[in-house]
């Protein structure tokens, strides 16, 4: 088992992907990555994150869609952060149950702030 905090990022744009992955990997986390709701529900079978980075508009299984179903599998969730550059962000954030929210786009502090506050790590 990895001495780091392992966090999910579910973003369907590559970018956005992977300046996450990689922003949080250089703070210490280890970081999976998924491109819809499915194919974050079928890393959860390997991996226990303190936190899941989830976009709400992805083809295929979205965020509202994974995070419905996540929480009905889930023995203990882990931290729902949602990043949306959508109009109405409260909406989803009500609807998928949010712990938290980064609204795109993010300075990189903020990103750092908010996960930290999920997945404490030295």
């Amino acid at each position: 088992m990895s001495a780091h905090p392992h966090v999910l990022v579910v973003e369907d744009d590559e970018d956005t992907r992977w300046l996450v992955s990689d922003a949080l990997a250089g703070e210490g986390y280890s970081v999976e990555q998924a491109t819809d709701g499915a194919e974050a529900l079928r890393l959860l079978e390997h991996v226990a994150p303190c936190a899941i980075l989830l976009d709400v508009r992805m083809p295929g299984m979205d965020g509202v869609a994974f995070a419905h179903e996540y929480r009905l599998r889930a023995e203990r969730p882990a931290a729902i952060i949602l990043m949306t550059g959508e109009a109405d962000a409260e909406r989803y954030y009500q609807q998928i149950a949010a712990d938290g929210a980064l609204r795109k786009p993010f300075e990189l502090p903020a990103l750092y702030d908010i996960v930290g506050r999920f997945c404490p790590h030295n």
